[in-house]
């Protein structure tokens, strides 16, 4: 990012108390759908906290190994990929697994490190060799694939999805890709672990620091505030999401 900004933002007060969640173990990630449901990823299964404080829901995922991410855009669809096995399953509103099941290695050869969701399209990255692949669940074969990116990476390399677009995140840098996987346009950025969107904004995760730009202007970046070490987030309808030591707290982000 070439340029930086401090810029004032006005963190409401709580929208609720911190709620604490007892005989939770080894959480590891965190995310929440556009209904305000609260998915809780511990070592080898799912807590899906509803927010109409109906009972919770589980769902134990062990036989798949380890969870590299869990994907709640579609709250009626959660996708679950399981690097390690290279699988992706699908759960119901209530998590029941759906009978599809993708095996990953027999649709295609790579190693696939990363996926992102669109509609019926599931967007398979593969870190070794830059290249990214479209996968109609629908039409249950790939569509289109990009074996051009050149993108820099040291570290990591991910994938995020702000509607029919597709973000692609290094440690150096991002591009930005549309739903045919050509590139829109990119710029440097040093160091971000996670980006959210909302509406045409994005945050940016950068070292426990919290940033925020137009979607239309990424390289005007302002800063938000500092955020605790060795915290879980998550950004949704503008509402900040922090769990540690089994707490849960909630605020509201706003100009």
């Amino acid at each position: 990012m070439k340029k930086l900004f401090v810029f004032f933002f006005l963190v409401a007060n709580l929208t609720s108390m911190p709620q604490e969640f007892k005989n939770l173990k080894n959480i590891v990630n965190l995310s929440i759908d556009h209904f305000g449901n609260i998915y809780i990823c511990e070592e080898n299964k799912i807590i899906k906290i509803r927010k109409k404080n109906e009972r919770n829901l589980e769902y134990d995922f062990s036989k798949f190994g380890q969870l590299k991410k869990i994907i709640t855009s579609n709250p009626l669809r959660t996708v679950l990929f399981f690097e390690e096995s290279q699988t992706i399953i699908f759960l119901d509103k209530n998590l029941n697994k759906l009978n599809t099941e993708l095996k990953i290695q027999q649709i295609q050869n790579n190693i696939i490190s990363d996926i992102e969701t669109h509609s019926n399209l599931i967007f398979l990255l593969s870190k070794k060799t830059n290249e990214i692949c479209t996968y109609d669940v629908k039409k249950l074969q790939i569509t289109n694939c990009n074996k051009k990116i050149k993108i820099k990476k040291n570290k990591y390399l991910k994938l995020f999805s702000n509607r029919e677009n597709l973000v692609l995140l290094s440690n150096n840098e991002l591009h930005i890709l549309d739903e045919n996987l050509i590139p829109i346009k990119n710029n440097k950025i040093e160091n971000c672990e996670k980006i959210f969107f909302y509406k045409d904004s994005i945050y940016f995760k950068i070292k426990n620091k919290l940033y925020i730009s137009s979607s239309k202007d990424i390289e005007n970046t302002f800063f938000v505030k500092n955020l605790p070490e060795n915290n879980l987030i998550y950004i949704q309808n503008n509402i900040l999401f922090k769990w540690k030591n089994n707490f849960l707290m909630e605020e509201k982000l706003s100009k």
